[in-house]
């Protein structure tokens, strides 16, 4: 099979000298006013698959084409064969749109097609874009003797873009699903060093880099070093300063700390922070020390996150010295997490002076994320699981009550645990005493505590399973629900149930509930602009209704009732996303209904791409996020229904808790 995917692809670049034929090729083109294309989208909103594959047939390629991406977004086996029906479709637009559907069908029987229908056309045809499209689509179904053929494939130039970014996009789609060669790193390697190469298909092997977990880099360490101090671009820069903890030489190391302390964005910064887990730690505490009052507060609390990650138990009181009055909240209580997780236990007197003080900041303040953060703070000692109950069971906010049961988790799930409770017997009864508290966190009904407490019954790890224990609870929490607004709690709870019964749950998909409002949709296109209004300033975007019509009418849905209207970003990743439109405000809530996911050939490529927060395909609502940075391993998984078009230094201003103040659509 080896020899059978390089031939072929040899051939595509070698022919690149050869004319492109006479043929007229018919192109997709609809609106979406059209009472028969809104019919057949509401067929892949209802997934009645016999209704969609009837449009296979259809002599208007746009509905071959919509088809194509219904079956993108579905995952259906027997849908197989009229994917491959339309991969040698007289349509370009249809083929390529086939084989992306292919490939996101995960089916390792597609891959024998895919390479059958690469094409020799010339190389500045659009069949390039098709043959792309291909390779990609060969990184999610094939073996790994064809991961290295892609990797190795000849004659591909530096000008051809479209043919590297399949080529990238398909190694970096074997290494989401676990598959890494050498052969593949090595090319990964060399696109990111050299500046030759088109900036897409460099982000893609540069976050190819960043992402592994582990890759032998040390042959190309100076090499990828050199490129991260001369890169200007700092969407690719961001991902080679984070590549480079996959080495731990002291001349990097300099180019490393060099970079932390003089880059102008702050996402180059934290990733540089980030890296520094593998240095040695004499020789960079210094810098993390001083970095700990940076007036970025993203690299800050990246400084604290250090402390929390790779600080030592021999500094660890030291560190709360460096805790000023002037410091935002995120960053103390990041500070004093590391403190208590890292102080040897016979630190007493200084934990209990720790204790007090985040004790009484929690009670000093209002702010429910000030709060949560601090019960983060005190969960990182494992003996303050009793501590964390008495604070949170006055608490009527869920955004605590969420905390608190995620303190729990933390607690138990701690490398620190068995260190402080050493027998066999000590560790249970701990964990008995604490499952008090997670029977309170699932029956008082608040999503957030539910869905944590049950996925701590629910952890193998854990050993909820051998505790003889009851849990008749659980059984009487799922006949609360209110579904498929609770769908996350759902599965929690029977995740846990089957844990404790060792059997195995398989999740049910919600069902059909929230139509399409096509008159949602009258008037919107590619003019159309979203202006969301933050503390921070206004953010402007652009819809993709062709893309995801579902997603946009239930976007504008929410915009022209006000929901949005001082919801907040609860979750904020520097350099990842921002999340917001959270009822709740913890990340748990939704609305009594649920839309279905839209996986069109979109790319989650740069910053600004905005997406559906889920919990698994067809699981979206009202929770969106908008991207800091190109996140490709996101594509595929997340419906992509907007891109902003104005205000990023708004997106990567957002803190946690920043509120929306409104949401328009100016037609």
């Amino acid at each position: 099979m080896r020899v059978q995917i390089l031939s072929i692809l040899v051939m595509v670049f070698l022919a690149s000298c050869v004319p492109a034929n006479d043929e007229v090729i018919t192109t997709v083109s609809y609106d979406l006013s059209n009472a028969e294309i809104k019919r057949a989208y509401d067929n892949q909103d209802r997934q009645m698959l016999d209704s969609i594959l009837s449009y296979t047939s259809h002599n208007d390629p746009s509905f071959r084409f919509i088809t194509a991406n219904a079956l993108a977004s579905i995952k259906a086996p027997t849908a197989l064969d009229s994917l491959v029906k339309l991969l040698s479709d007289v349509s370009p637009e249809v083929q390529k749109a086939a084989a992306y559907a292919l490939g996101q069908q995960k089916d390792e029987r597609a891959e024998s097609h895919l390479l059958s229908a690469l094409q020799l056309y010339d190389s500045l045809s659009y069949n390039n874009s098709i043959n792309s499209t291909i390779m990609e689509a060969i990184g999610k179904v094939g073996s790994e003797t064809n991961l290295n053929a892609l990797a190795t494939a000849a004659n591909i130039r530096s000008t051809d873009s479209e043919i590297l970014l399949g080529q990238v996009r398909g190694i970096y789609r074997y290494l989401t699903r676990g598959i890494i060669t050498a052969q593949g790193t090595s090319r990964m390697i060399e696109i990111a060093a050299d500046r030759s190469y088109p900036a897409a298909v460099r982000t893609i092997a540069v976050n190819y880099l960043s992402r592994a977990r582990e890759l032998d880099i040390e042959s190309n360490k100076f090499q990828l070093s050199r490129a991260m101090m001369e890169e200007k671009n700092p969407n690719i820069k961001m991902s080679l300063v984070y590549a480079l903890r996959h080495t731990t030489d002291p001349e990097i190391l300099d180019n490393v700390l060099n970079l932390i302390s003089g880059d102008e964005d702050y996402r180059v910064r934290v990733n540089g922070i980030r890296t520094l887990g593998n240095y040695e730690y004499i020789n960079i505490i210094e810098k993390i020390l001083a970095l700990l009052n940076d007036k970025n507060r993203h690299v800050a609390n990246a400084a604290a996150d250090y402390l929390v990650g790779h600080g030592q138990p021999a500094d660890a009181s030291l560190y709360a010295n460096y805790v000023k009055n002037e410091m935002h909240w995120s960053t103390k209580a990041k500070i004093y997490e590391g403190v208590l997780k890292l102080l040897p236990r016979n630190y007493a007197n200084t934990r209990f002076k720790i204790n007090n003080i985040l004790s009484k900041a929690f009670k000093a303040t209002s702010d429910p994320y000030e709060k949560a953060a601090y019960i983060n703070s005190l969960a990182a000692d494992v003996v303050n699981f009793k501590i964390i109950y008495d604070l949170g069971k006055e608490e009527e906010s869920p955004i605590v009550n969420t905390a608190v049961a995620a303190g729990y988790q933390k607690i138990l799930r701690s490398e620190n645990f068995n260190k402080a409770y050493r027998s066999k017997t000590s560790q249970n009864r701990t964990k008995t005493s604490i499952a008090k508290y997670l029977k309170e966190a699932i029956e008082s009904g608040e999503s957030g505590a539910v869905s944590i407490a049950a996925n701590i019954i629910a952890d193998k790890e854990i050993g909820y399973q051998d505790l003889e224990l009851d849990y008749s609870y659980l059984d009487n929490a799922v006949s609360k629900l209110v579904l498929p607004r609770e769908t996350e709690v759902l599965y929690a709870l029977k995740e846990a149930s089957a844990n404790l019964s060792g059997s195995t749950y398989m999740k049910v998909l919600p069902t059909y509930n929230h139509p399409i409002d096509w008159n949602l949709l009258e008037g919107i296109d590619d003019s159309t602009v979203v202006n969301i209004i933050t503390d921070k300033g206004s953010v402007r975007l652009r819809l993709f209704a062709k893309d995801a019509p579902g997603t946009v009418a239930n976007f504008i849905q929410l915009a022209n009732s006000n929901f949005y209207d001082g919801k907040v970003f609860h979750r904020v990743v520097p350099g990842f996303v921002i999340q917001g439109g959270c009822p709740i405000g913890d990340g748990y809530g939704g609305l009594d209904y649920s839309i279905r996911s839209e996986f069109a050939q979109l790319y989650y490529d740069k910053p600004g791409k905005i997406g559906m927060a889920s919990i698994g395909p067809h699981t979206e609502g009202v929770q969106f996020f908008i991207t800091q940075a190109p996140t490709p391993h996101l594509d595929g998984s997340y419906t992509i229904f907007g891109e902003v078009t104005s205000g990023m230094e708004v997106v990567h201003n957002i803190q946690v808790g920043d509120k929306i103040n409104d949401v328009q659509i100016l037609k």
